[in-house]
């Protein structure tokens, strides 16, 4: 292949984490033969960067060459634009997660010489389970005694009925 006849792309760094590889996408559309509709299509070029130049975001030019290696037939031109995008790590993100729940919900005050979070808890839940308890019995107990009297009634007429069979 002459130099003259080969392709040249122009895409995007999607991935660079191996030693002299770059993973760059190239997007167009192209209509579809019977229905017309635009399609998305993307292609994705596995692309020999001798530097170690490329980075994610960056806008790249590659030029179709050699076999290189099991998947990289391009090798990287120039790098037109470089795009800075947000490196964070795991971490990062549970510091600022942390840091703004702390916003979100503050701290509450207390009074001089005592402890908020044992004591406070503990106020507040003792009432609650009492108070649901007292509920639960009321409603029980009231459909606990109408069932038995359904039943009994119920149960006399049954039971004639049973024995004769």
């Amino acid at each position: 292949m002459t130099k003259e006849h080969r392709k040249i792309r122009v895409g995007r760094v999607i991935k660079s984490t191996t030693d002299k590889t770059i993973l760059v996408a190239t997007k167009w559309e192209q209509r579809h033969l019977i229905y017309k509709k635009a399609q998305r299509k993307i292609a994705k070029f596995y692309v020999h960067d001798t530097k170690n130049e490329g980075r994610v975001g960056d806008l790249v030019r590659i030029e179709e060459t050699r076999p290189i290696s099991k998947m990289k037939r391009w090798r990287l031109l120039s790098i037109i634009k470089r795009d800075e995008v947000a490196s964070t790590t795991p971490m990062q993100l549970d510091e600022d997660m942390v840091a703004t729940a702390n916003v979100v919900d503050p701290p509450k005050e207390s009074k001089a010489g005592e402890e908020d979070a044992p004591q406070n808890s503990v106020e507040q839940e003792a009432p609650a389970e009492e108070s649901q308890a007292e509920e639960e019995d009321a409603p029980q107990n009231s459909v606990e005694q109408e069932v038995p009297a359904e039943e009994s009634q119920a149960g006399e007429e049954d039971a004639p009925e049973d024995s004769k069979k």
